[in-house]
């Protein structure tokens, strides 16, 4: 995800172009747990609006804010694993101070 980020923003195309194939490739390969359906869905909207946050005037509230919700304040059981903690914090994901 940087590095799809980090080509965009330095106006380098044909990088960008790869590392988004290489994503989606990725992202196929993976599957189709619901985990990896939500990844996806926050990819594309990472990708439209630069941000997992919704632009004003877009109804929050839907399937993937509840689930990005249940993630950030780790909700879920069991916990989410490292690389979908680390993919998330790629795309801007803020994580809450957990006490030990």
């Amino acid at each position: 995800m940087r590095r799809e980020d980090n080509a965009w923003r330095g106006r380098d195309g044909e990088a960008a172009a790869a590392a988004r194939n290489e994503i989606d490739a990725t992202l196929v390969w993976a599957g189709n747990d619901g985990d990896i359906v939500m990844l996806r869905a926050a990819v594309s909207r990472w990708r439209a609006f630069g941000t997992l946050d919704l632009p004003p005037g877009y109804p929050a509230g839907g399937e993937l804010d509840l689930w990005l919700e249940e993630i950030r304040q780790r909700r879920v059981s069991p916990p989410p694993p490292s690389w979908l903690r680390a993919v998330l914090g790629a795309l801007g994901l803020s994580w809450p101070a957990m006490a030990d």
